[in-house]
C-alpha cells in the first residue's frame, strides 16, 4: 500500500510537471500563418517569445495596424502610430521558407512612427529568416534603438528605387550582428554613441538608386560615434551614378569592404583608397578621369592613390585625363595589382603605376601604355623605407608607347628596392639595373606563357602515352585473370 501511495505521488507530480511546462511552452512560442494573426501577435507580445511565421507574404493592412495603433513608446518623444514595434525583450522572429512583411498603408515621414517600418525598442531581439518590403513612403526599414539587436538571413526589398536603411539610435547598441543580409541602402549606427555592431555577408546593391550621386548618403556600414564595426565580406555594387569619391572610398568605408563596378565609371578628383583590408573591382569596366577632374597640385593629381594596407586593384582598365599618375602607391603594403589595363596617355607627367616605400604585387597581366608625357612604367622609389615590388608566378607585363623609355624605373636609395619576377614577367635588365622591354613585340611574350604552359601539359614525345597503355593492359590482363580463378571455384563447387 505504502508503495502504491509513493508511485501514485510520484504520478500526479509528473503529469502536473508536464501541464506546467506546456503552458509555459506554449506562452513563449507561437505560429504565425496570417497577416492577422501577425498583427494579433504584435498587439500581445509578451518577454521571451518566439514567433514562427510560416512561408507567405504578410500585408499589414490599416485594420490590422489599429489593432496596436494607441501603443506609445517611453521617453520625450512618446507617441502612438508605429507600423511594427517590437517592445519586449528577448523576442525572437524566426521565418519558415520565402518569408515577406509588408504594407501597402501609406503615411507621410513627418512623425517619428511613421517615419520607420519595423521599430526595435526591446533588447536582445532576434530575426532570422524573414524578409521586408519597407512601407510606401520609405524611410528607415528597420530601426533599432535596444541593445544585442540581431538580424540574419533577410532580404531587403525595393520599393521602386528604393529599399529602406537600416538604423540604431540608442546610447549603447550593445553587440548588434547582421549577417546575410541584402538591401540597397545603408546600415547606420552613427546615431548611437556606443557598441559593437558585427557585420558578415552584408550585401548593398546601390545601383539604379535615387541616392546615387547625392553627397551625405553613403551606402555603407557606419560604426557608433565611438563604438566600432567588425565587418567581413562586405559586397558593394555601385554604377556610373554613384560618387565614388564622396559616396563610397570615404573615412567611413569599413575593412573588409570590396566595391564592385556594374559599368564604365569616371571621377572628378582624386580617388583615395585610405581603408585598409578593401578590394576594388572593376569587373571589366574602366575607371577613368572625367574632363572636368580637378587637382590642386601634382600631390592630388593622381587619378588613383593608395595610402593603406592590404588593398587589391582588379579586373578593368584605367585611364588617366590629365593626370600625373595612373596609381600612385604610397607607405602602403600588401597591395595587389591584378589583370588590369592602364593608359596613361592623356597624363601630363608621371606614370602609369608609382611606387614609394610600399610593397606591391602583380598578378596576371598587366598591360602599361604611356603617352609623350608619361616618364616610366612602373617607376618604384625607396627613401624611408624598403619598396618591394613582386611579379608572381604566371604574371606578364607589356608596355605600349615610347620603347626607349624604362619599363621599371628605380628611383631614390635603389640598394632598399627589390625587383623580383620581372625577368619571368617579360621584362630584361638594362645596364643601370632598371627594367626594359625585351626584343621583339609585347605580344610575344604573352603566346610565350601560353605556349610553355602547354608544354607543360603535354609529353614531349610519345613514352609517357606508351606507358600509360602497358598499364592498361597490364590491368585489363590482370582483372581477366582473377575473373578466371573465382568463375573456376565457383564451377568446382557446384560439381
Amino acid at each position: 500500500m505504502k508503495k502504491f501511495k509513493i508511485t501514485y505521488f510520484l504520478f500526479v507530480m509528473l503529469m502536473a510537471s508536464w501541464i506546467i511546462l506546456s503552458n509555459v511552452n506554449a506562452a513563449e512560442q507561437k505560429t504565425i500563418t496570417t497577416a492577422e494573426e501577425l498583427a494579433n501577435a504584435i498587439n500581445s507580445q509578451q518577454e521571451g517569445e518566439t514567433w514562427i511565421i510560416k512561408e507567405g507574404e504578410y500585408n499589414l493592412t490599416q485594420d490590422l495596424l489599429d489593432k496596436y495603433s494607441s501603443w506609445q513608446n517611453t521617453g520625450d518623444s512618446s507617441q502612438p502610430g508605429w507600423y511594427f514595434p517590437i517592445h519586449k525583450n528577448n523576442i525572437t522572429i524566426k521565418g519558415e521558407g520565402k518569408v515577406l512583411i509588408t504594407s501597402d498603408v501609406e503615411k507621410s515621414n513627418g512623425a517619428w512612427s511613421t517615419q520607420d517600418f519595423v521599430s526595435v525598442w526591446g533588447n536582445n531581439v532576434t530575426i532570422d529568416g524573414v524578409d521586408f518590403k519597407c512601407k510606401k513612403e520609405v524611410n528607415k526599414v528597420i530601426e533599432v534603438m535596444g541593445k544585442n539587436f540581431t538580424l540574419k538571413n533577410c532580404d531587403i526589398e525595393k520599393v521602386d528605387t528604393f529599399s529602406g536603411s537600416i538604423a540604431f539610435n540608442s546610447d549603447d547598441i550593445g553587440n548588434a550582428k547582421i549577417e546575410n543580409v541584402t538591401l540597397d541602402s545603408w546600415i547606420n549606427a552613427n546615431y548611437s554613441k556606443t557598441g559593437t555592431l558585427t557585420t558578415s555577408n552584408v550585401t548593398i546593391d546601390f545601383t539604379n538608386n535615387e541616392c546615387a550621386g547625392e553627397e551625405g548618403y553613403l551606402p555603407v556600414i557606419k560604426a557608433p560615434t565611438n563604438g566600432t564595426v567588425q565587418n567581413s565580406n562586405f559586397n558593394l555594387y555601385v554604377d556610373s551614378k554613384t560618387n565614388l569619391t564622396q559616396q563610397v572610398f570615404t573615412d567611413k568605408l569599413p575593412e573588409g569592404t570590396t566595391v564592385h563596378l556594374t559599368e564604365d565609371t569616371t571621377v572628378d578628383e582624386m580617388l583615395n583608397i585610405k581603408t585598409s583590408n578593401v578590394t576594388l573591382d572593376l569587373g571589366g569596366h574602366k575607371l577613368a578621369a572625367a574632363d572636368n577632374f580637378k587637382s590642386t597640385s601634382g600631390y592630388d593629381a593622381h587619378l588613383l592613390e593608395i595610402n593603406s594596407n592590404n588593398v587589391i586593384i582588379k579586373n578593368g582598365s584605367i585611364v588617366t585625363n590629365n593626370n600625373k599618375n595612373a596609381i600612385n602607391i604610397y607607405n602602403s603594403n600588401d597591395i595587389t595589382l591584378e589583370n588590369l589595363k592602364i593608359d596613361h596617355t592623356k597624363s601630363f607627367a608621371g606614370s602609369p603605376i608609382a611606387i614609394s616605400d610600399s610593397s606591391v604585387k602583380v598578378q596576371g597581366n598587366l598591360y602599361l601604355t604611356i603617352g609623350d608625357n608619361s616618364w616610366y612604367g612602373i617607376s618604384v622609389e625607396s627613401n624611408a623605407t624598403h619598396s618591394n615590388l613582386e611579379f608572381v608566378d604566371g604574371s606578364t607585363v607589356s608596355m605600349t608607347g615610347d620603347k626607349e623609355k624604362e619599363a621599371i624605373y628605380l628611383e631614390g636609395n635603389s640598394r632598399n628596392t627589390t625587383i623580383k619576377g620581372a625577368i619571368e614577367a617579360g621584362l630584361e635588365m638594362d645596364d643601370d639595373g632598371n627594367y626594359i622591354i625585351k626584343e621583339g613585340t609585347e605580344v610575344d611574350n604573352h603566346q610565350t606563357q601560353v605556349n610553355q604552359d602547354e608544354k607543360d601539359d603535354t609529353p614531349k614525345t610519345g613514352i609517357k602515352n606508351n606507358n600509360n597503355n602497358i598499364m592498361f593492359i597490364v590491368s585489363i590482363l590482370a582483372i581477366t585473370f582473377i575473373v578466371a580463378i573465382a568463375l573456376k571455384k565457383f564451377i568446382i563447387k557446384k560439381i
